[in-house]
């Protein structure tokens, strides 16, 4: 028998069974030939696998299999060698029957992909005022900002795409596969990329999304939209407009708060407030709609609130208030226009 057929049948999923190499099979079997335990050993030993519990015991599987295969006069099999205690005389219905299950069996083994340990997910959850950094186990390592949600498996599937999901915002770097993409789901946005840098934010409670890339190429889709970007992009979707929209700062200025501290380029209002606030742990609230769009140039680190409050009210015709909640001690801001 062919060992390339045999291997390309053995990557086949068991329900594409190649029925005239299964009688085939069944003809060798029924001769008591060892070629095929040796076939399948060899291409065992040929995968760079990596298991537990060892090889395949082949042995024990055509073991099996004559436990549930007759002759035609019903006789008891008789045991002996592998092969020849499957009998020499096979009911070849049965032994198609079952030949398909085998050598399903050896297809599962040999592409189990790795330890084959069943694939977990894991869970990170960064607490208000902490940042994380995570490796992956394909080398891709993730930054993860305050109040962010990370799932990862353990492991990925070495038969398909790489896939996380965040909720909150992070930096990545992507370990380059062409063929395997590299898949984060959130909130709002899924974003496909091979390798490469970028920044996400899309915390589900701000209902907007945001892309920053500063290496590579990554795919963004909602729905039956699609972008593509390219290095020094960033690009925003607001979930209440239902618009996407391009932002003129620097990509790299989105990656600021890995470094420990924020940096804001003509930034529109809006957006600084929810950065401020989760960056501060307070609620920043905006009562006069007009200064939403008003943009803000800022580089913020080791500031008070209260002192950024103060630069900002220089630079733009604002006014605020700070309020304590007498039981927990959150602060929440109100800006208005002045």
């Amino acid at each position: 028998m062919e060992k390339d057929r045999l291997l390309n049948y053995l990557k086949r999923k068991p329900a594409d069974t190649d029925s005239s190499l299964a009688e085939e099979m069944t003809d060798i079997i029924g001769k008591g030939d060892s070629d095929l335990r040796r076939d399948l050993e060899e291409i065992w030993e040929n995968y760079d696998v990596r298991m537990k519990r060892g090889a395949p015991d082949f042995e024990a599987m055509f073991d099996r299999i004559s436990a549930r295969t007759i002759d035609r006069d019903a006789r008891p099999i008789r045991r002996g060698p592998l092969f020849h205690r499957i009998g020499v005389v096979v009911a070849r219905t049965a032994a198609i029957l079952f030949i398909p299950v085998l050598i399903g069996a050896v297809y599962l083994w040999i592409d189990r992909n790795g330890t084959g340990d069943p694939i977990k997910m894991c869970e990170i959850v960064t607490q208000p005022d902490s940042r994380s950094r995570v490796e992956l186990a394909d080398g891709t390592v993730v930054y993860l900002n305050d109040g962010t949600r990370l799932r990862y498996p353990n492991r990925f599937d070495k038969r398909g795409e790489r896939r996380v999901y965040i909720d909150g915002e992070a930096y990545f770097e992507v370990e380059s596969d062409p063929e395997h993409p590299f898949v984060v789901e959130s909130p709002l946005v899924t974003t496909t990329v091979t390798g490469t840098k970028f920044n996400l934010c899309a915390y589900s409670g701000d209902r907007v999304f945001e892309a920053s890339l500063l290496e590579g190429k990554i795919t963004l889709n909602r729905g039956p939209q699609e972008y593509v970007m390219s290095p020094g992009m960033s690009l925003r979707y607001d979930d209440d407009s239902g618009r996407w929209s391009y932002r003129t700062c620097p990509a790299s200025n989105s990656i600021s708060w890995v470094d420990g501290y924020l940096l804001f380029e003509d930034e529109d209002l809006k957006s600084v407030a929810r950065k401020l606030g989760r960056w501060y742990e307070a609620d920043v609230v905006i009562l006069d709609q007009r200064l939403a769009d008003k943009p803000l140039t800022a580089k913020i680190s080791r500031e008070s609130l209260e002192q950024v409050l103060r630069s900002m009210a220089r630079a733009l015709p604002i006014s605020y208030t700070i309020v304590s909640d007498p039981q927990t001690g959150r602060r929440t801001v109100y800006l208005d226009h002045r």
